[in-house]
């Protein structure tokens, strides 16, 4: 007889990861063959015996009427989440059957909790790439998303002529819209405008900008999910740590995990000196993988003998 839960995560953002972080939760499901149904708040829906709940930066300091929805009660499963500041109003968590956090300074933020809070890696690392995914990349390529952020104008001029001369050495430039919510879109087609020979890929959706992040040879993101795509495929990558904009510390904490800490960049100067470092020593990510991906595994398993 199958099981019958719930799912629930931000599906109204139209925040690529979240959206990624959905179709692993249905992927888990799917795959276990356990029968789901995705909850949408903005009706009333029905809420099975068991919830699961995450991941992505869904917990919050109260009050946040958007996020303060996530914190619900009961026996349900928290997947692999993000906490966003210190909230301390999080001990319904010991109700829960299973508490899993996304990274080990989430983990450090529930340590008033009796309930064991174990650390997995984001669920959004067991999707796989589009069979015969249309999309055709010059062989030596390198990827660039960057969020909306105002740039100087030197630093906009150090990123066009260090582009620039990246294209003068034989590379391809591709900007990906990654942060949609965000509309990146249109400051990297505005800066696409002065690198003559780049190119701005169309807006695609998660699974879709997953693959296409496999197929490039250097990857630099301003996105979480982005860094994480890449690193499911093995490609040298970047990340913008945003720290310093926002406070949170999901990007340093995702690397520091995973001892990549020396390949964060938080302005354009340290972008272009990292990346040469990058491309100079390669690093290959084959062993964080596959510690990645067994975490992972043992993840659904508890899963699976949970809601069997």
């Amino acid at each position: 007889m199958r099981s019958r839960v719930s799912i629930v995560y931000d599906n109204f953002s139209r925040n690529t990861g979240d959206m990624a972080v959905g179709l692993s939760l249905k992927k888990i499901l799917t795959d276990l063959h356990i029968v789901h149904n995705e909850l949408f708040f903005n009706r009333h829906d029905h809420r099975a015996e068991t919830i699961m709940i995450g991941g992505g930066l869904l917990l919050r300091e109260h009050p946040e009427p958007v996020y303060d929805r996530f914190k619900i009660r009961g026996p349900h499963i928290l997947n692999a989440m993000g906490i966003l500041d210190f909230p301390k109003d999080l001990q319904y968590l010991d109700e829960y059957k299973y508490v899993t956090v996304r990274n080990s300074f989430d983990k450090e933020k529930l340590s008033y909790l009796q309930n064991p809070v174990h650390v997995v890696p984001d669920t959004t690392m067991i999707l796989e790439d589009i069979p015969d995914f249309d999309l055709t990349l010059d062989k030596k390529c390198i990827g660039i998303h960057l969020l909306p952020i105002p740039l100087t104008p030197p630093e906009k001029q150090a990123l066009i002529s260090w582009a620039n001369q990246c294209i003068d050495d034989g590379f391809a430039i591709y900007f990906l819209p990654v942060t949609l919510y965000a509309n990146d879109y249109t400051p990297m087609y505005e800066l696409s405008l002065h690198i003559p020979q780049s190119a701005v890929l169309p807006v695609m959706n998660p699974l879709e900008i997953f693959t296409a992040i496999g197929k490039m040879d250097y990857f630099i993101s301003s996105s979480l999910h982005g860094g994480i795509f890449a690193l499911k495929h093995n490609i040298p990558f970047l990340l913008f740590d945003i720290e310093a904009l926002t406070k949170d510390k999901k990007m340093k904490t995702f690397m520091k995990d995973r001892g990549l800490e020396k390949y964060l960049f938080s302005s354009v100067k340290e972008m272009i000196s990292t990346f040469e470092g990058l491309k100079k020593d390669a690093p290959d990510y084959s062993d964080i993988i596959i510690k990645d991906m067994k975490s992972l595994q043992e993840h659904i398993y508890t899963i699976k003998q949970l809601l069997k």
